[in-house]
């Protein structure tokens, strides 16, 4: 939901959209987020009013089916706003994130530059890839980039850059935690 809005936010007031009605590009993507959003609480909804039991199926289906149903919980206002409020935050960090990567490296993009930027990146990590995005990662970054004017150079490096630092981190963490419990001999489970 998030993605979209920024991609049709950034879209409707970068640079390229010449000729292109801010309005109605606000529009569409304001109604197409809260569309996907209306659609996942409508369908929470009905899996919670579901009586598992008295389906008639096949049991492989039907027995996970709702034991998935009874762990999905119904949002009530409260969590609701936590979770946009959380939402706001962690794509605030990301864009900053990205937008601080991109000048270390001398690209300076204006706010809706940054929000397609970070959208096109959003939605490259949906396609199947190799480990850590590879390569649809670099070609998402490359083309935002390009379609701004700007070196579609510098959106491979960006890319990488995040691999590297960001997602490397991590596994470096990972790695470095699972090495400790194994020479000190703690189970995963047991910690």
């Amino acid at each position: 939901t998030a993605t979209v809005m920024m991609l049709g936010i950034g879209v409707a007031f970068s640079s390229f959209a010449v000729g292109v009605d801010e309005t109605s590009v606000l529009v569409t993507a304001a109604g197409l987020g809260l569309l996907v959003f209306a659609c996942i609480t409508a369908v929470i909804y009905a899996i919670r009013r579901v009586d598992w039991d008295q389906l008639h199926g096949p049991a492989w289906l039907i027995g996970p089916l709702g034991r998935m149903a009874g762990g999905a919980v119904v949002p009530n206002r409260r969590s609701l706003l936590r979770l946009l409020g959380y939402t706001v935050v962690i794509w605030a960090l990301e864009s900053a994130t990205l937008w601080t990567l991109l000048l270390s490296l001398s690209v300076s993009l204006s706010a809706p530059q940054l929000l397609v930027f970070v959208g096109a990146g959003a939605l490259s990590v949906l396609i199947p890839t190799a480990p850590a995005y590879v390569g649809t990662l670099q070609l998402a970054f490359a083309l935002v980039l390009s379609f701004h004017a700007l070196p579609a150079a510098a959106g491979v490096a960006a890319a990488t850059l995040v691999q590297v630092l960001l997602y490397g981190s991590v596994a470096l963490v990972a790695a470095v935690l699972s090495v400790y419990r194994l020479i000190s001999g703690r189970s995963p489970a047991s910690s």
